[in-house]
């Protein structure tokens, strides 16, 4: 299996098993340990399993194996090396296997499963015993910016009263098995210390080749000040059946820079962080299992000026 990093676990489960005495000539089987996938696929031989889409047999292992309560064990798993971007699995059956990889925790790769037939069939009919895979994944991450005179900047210099104009840009995953929508978790906090006012303008748009497009009730977004720290929390809930069809999103809204804001510094920082469904094959409260990726922040520094008023040539004399 190739396309991994380090770390990542490869699991191989055999759901169909082929046996041949020449090499040449097969027959096969389901393993009756798969018996909950074959059930919700409705089939009751190889001919009609084979007959299945694979995004369907993809949804109904993940749920009947890697996210049953009783996961089964794997006839084969292996564990990619430090530096490595691959694993090979010697000495594997004859079979049909659902693979499935699960990123190490600092990770934030997700990986898509798939299957794969041993030996593999070529187009001139002949069969490829040594077989490669590669693994199909996406990846998400959050950047903050501060939009400054027509730049986008890590931190910038304002007035109390102004409004400060933030920007989000984020890739959107990709899930490739027949998931359920509503149990996708993709939302941003965003974390404004006590010295910014969140004021909305929140506008959130589309990104493929290059092309934006505003996308309309994307998310549910809601803002809460905690009285005792004075920190505002805005949380944007995306609707991923909305931005699926998108390459990454850009989002925009507003603060204002309150009589509350630190003059100097350490400055008025604020910080956003994205959860996100990171492996569809396990549900955790209703929805697909969560990562969340580190903060980025961006800070926003204001100055003044302490002045003392005393008589020409006198500075003991205040005025």
């Amino acid at each position: 299996i190739t396309g991994l990093h380090e770390g990542t676990e490869v699991k191989a489960y055999r759901l169909v098993e082929l046996e041949s005495t020449d090499g040449v000539n097969f027959s096969n089987k389901l393993n009756t340990k798969y018996s909950d996938v074959f059930n919700a696929l409705s089939v009751a031989n190889p001919s009609a399993f084979a007959a299945k889409e694979g995004g369907q047999v993809l949804a109904a292992a993940q749920q009947h194996i890697t996210a049953a309560a009783d996961a089964p064990t794997p006839e084969f798993s292996a564990t990619v090396a430090a530096d490595g971007t691959s694993v090979y699995i010697e000495n594997v059956d004859y079979g049909f296997y659902y693979i499935a990889m699960q990123a190490q925790e600092n990770d934030f790769t997700i990986y898509n499963p798939m299957l794969v037939l041993v030996p593999q069939v070529n187009e001139d009919g002949t069969r490829t015993y040594d077989v490669e895979a590669a693994a199909k994944s996406s990846s998400t991450g959050i950047e903050k910016k501060i939009e400054k005179g027509g730049a986008l900047v890590d931190s910038a210099a304002a007035s109390i009263g102004d409004t400060i104009s933030y920007c989000l840009t984020t890739p959107v995953p990709e899930y490739k098995a027949e998931i359920d929508n509503t149990k996708v978790v993709f939302k941003i906090t965003d974390t404004m210390s006590a010295g910014l006012t969140y004021t909305g303008g929140f506008t959130v748009y589309g990104v493929k080749n290059a092309a934006e497009t505003p996308i309309e009730d994307a998310a549910e977004v809601t803002d809460t000040k905690d009285p005792e720290s004075g920190e505002t929390t805005v949380v944007m809930d995306f609707n991923y059946a909305k931005i699926k069809g998108y390459q990454s999103l850009k989002i925009t809204y507003t603060a204002l820079l309150n009589e509350a804001a630190v003059i100097g510094a350490p400055g008025n920082p604020n910080e956003a962080d994205l959860t996100y469904s990171h492996d569809t094959s396990k549900i955790v409260d209703g929805k697909y299992e969560t990562k969340t990726l580190p903060k980025d922040e961006t800070v926003v520094y204001t100055y003044g000026l302490d002045i003392t008023k005393y008589e020409l040539g006198d500075p003991s004399m205040t005025l």
